[in-house]
């Protein structure tokens, strides 16, 4: 098992102030039986209200909105995570008996 911290920045930086910011984040680490997540923290400037949903393909994504003036916006996500290793396809018989084992 491998583990990896990971740490994501996004920054936008705005010429003039902008006013009304709305933003998706699509940064929600999947956990599944290859990946365990085992810590996971959003930082957003200004602190911003985060609304979260799955949507139809089973992903997280976060919405907020800043709605004063701001000429920087910040998002960082911090994760820790453990990797399983991947079980590999037996490659020493024929693909044919490879596929036959497949379905």
């Amino acid at each position: 098992m491998t583990s990896y911290h990971i740490k994501h920045i996004t920054r936008y930086r705005y010429a003039s102030p902008v006013i009304d910011c709305a933003n998706q984040l699509m940064l929600y680490p999947i956990q599944d039986a290859q990946q365990v997540l085992k810590k996971h923290e959003l930082h957003i400037s200004h602190k911003p209200d985060l609304e979260e949903f799955v949507d139809y393909f089973g992903n997280r994504i976060g919405v907020f909105s800043v709605i004063m003036p701001i000429t920087e916006l910040v998002i960082q996500s911090d994760v820790e995570i453990e990797v399983m290793p991947a079980i590999l396809p037996e490659t020493n018989h024929s693909i044919r008996d490879q596929w036959e084992k497949l379905t």
